[in-house]
């Protein structure tokens, strides 16, 4: 209409406002349209969305041109309401902050964004996966250190009971060595006295006897501290009838058991 100038190209619409003398030629072209998403195409054509500036003086109808699709037809132009259309075509998503110059609207797909659109999209995938393979590194890591963990616990548990197996061990062996020693200790005893006169021979003898019947002789020592103490009746009834605690009747340590000596 030799005021407002259109520039058409391949996705990108220019548009400027002239001041009525069209033929100086010379014009600073704004963008500020971009064709729609292309599932579109085939319903509404390969649309170039042009805008009226705000600042006319009388606002005209806001219009969509839209040219015909058709390779080899003859070009035209329709031209329908943009405010019926819009409402049935989405033009994308609010951009915060973003207004059109021309329509104030805040669609951004007709705002020439697209490649910004794709930089800042690129940018948040590689930020993105970065922080996948971090993510990922911290969990492989938090793994290794849970398994160390846990061979290092099973270690431990198995040293700690093959200790207290070893101390147990120890503790039975020393009892034992003990044992035999004071058994050992009282047959020489025995034997040296057997040696000896007669009187002496019947003074051991009645220290041998057994301390409860008083006839019998004593075969059966006391374990741990390996006295000998009771006939073997008498030791039987001694361990069986007690009900309190069962102690040697010399030295008073706790019985644990009855061996029955066997004279060579």
């Amino acid at each position: 209409d030799g005021v407002h100038v259109v520039a058409i190209t391949d996705q990108v619409v220019y548009y400027c406002m002239t001041d009525g003398a069209a033929s100086t030629g010379n014009y600073v072209m704004h963008m500020m349209g971009a064709s729609i998403p292309s599932q579109l195409v085939p319903r509404y054509g390969v649309p170039c969305a042009i805008y009226v500036p705000n600042h006319v003086a009388v606002q005209e109808p806001v219009l969509l041109l839209t040219t015909n699709a058709e390779e080899e037809s003859d070009g035209f132009f329709t031209v329908d309401p943009v405010r019926k259309l819009q409402r049935q075509m989405a033009r994308g998503k609010p951009a915060t902050g973003l207004n059109c110059w021309v329509c104030g609207s805040h669609s951004s797909l007709h705002w020439g964004l697209k490649s910004d659109l794709q930089e800042n999209v690129l940018t948040l995938e590689a930020e993105l996966a970065k922080a996948q393979t971090r993510v990922t590194q911290v969990k492989n890591e938090a793994d290794r250190r849970l398994r160390a963990e846990l061979q290092l616990r099973r270690s431990w548990k198995k040293q700690q009971l093959e200790f207290e197996a070893q101390l147990a061990t120890d503790d039975h062996q020393k009892i034992l060595e003990q044992t035999t020693k004071s058994l050992l200790q009282q047959l020489q005893r025995n034997s040296q006295l057997l040696k000896h006169d007669g009187a002496e021979t019947n003074v051991e003898t009645a220290k041998s006897e057994c301390v409860i019947c008083r006839d019998r002789p004593a075969n059966t020592a006391v374990y741990p501290c390996g006295h000998l103490c009771f006939c073997q009746e008498d030791g039987e009834k001694y361990q069986n009838h007690l009900r309190h605690q069962k102690q040697c009747p010399v030295c008073q340590v706790e019985m644990i058991s009855l061996l029955r000596i066997y004279a060579p």
